[in-house]
């Protein structure tokens, strides 16, 4: 006979059920998250940080690859 937590599904509603959140979220944003209060939880720079050292190594691999030696 299965225990009663294999038969209960994996996505259900808890009371004091936490969020998970990336360890890198400031406090505050955690504790209006968990409040459901309203703002912008959007990263602005992220992406653009990720986005410009992308770009800077595929220049730098170009650079390099096609350089001094031709090909």
């Amino acid at each position: 006979m299965p225990t009663p937590s294999a038969t209960q599904p994996l996505l259900q509603a808890a009371p004091g059920k936490r969020i998970a959140l990336p360890i890198r979220v400031e406090p505050k944003v955690a504790d209006r998250i968990r409040k459901r209060l309203p703002g912008p939880y959007d990263d602005r720079f992220g992406p653009t940080v990720l986005c410009v050292f992308i770009l800077a190594a595929i220049l730098i691999n170009f650079g390099l690859r096609f350089g001094d030696k031709g090909v």
